[in-house]
């Protein structure tokens, strides 16, 4: 099923970048438009499930002593 979806009071700066970037790429503002909403929504699916492989992947929780000793080594 598709949605149309309305943006308003864009500013003409904003609209003249994405007519821009939209040829850059051979597309019309629609495609481009679209592309970009699909990259934002992907993107974030794909950290979520990236950060759940990382949630359990981990055995045991890590302490805060832990947590503290990580940030420090990483400091170094």
């Amino acid at each position: 099923m598709y949605r149309t979806l309305t943006l308003r009071n864009v500013p003409d700066k904003v609209v003249k970048q994405l007519r821009r970037r939209a040829a850059r790429n051979k597309r019309s503002m629609q495609e481009e438009l679209l592309a970009i909403v699909q990259d934002a929504v992907v993107d974030r699916a794909s950290l979520a499930r990236q950060l759940e492989a990382c949630r359990e992947s981990l055995l045991t929780p890590l302490s805060l002593e832990e947590i503290h000793q990580a940030i420090e080594a990483g400091r170094r």
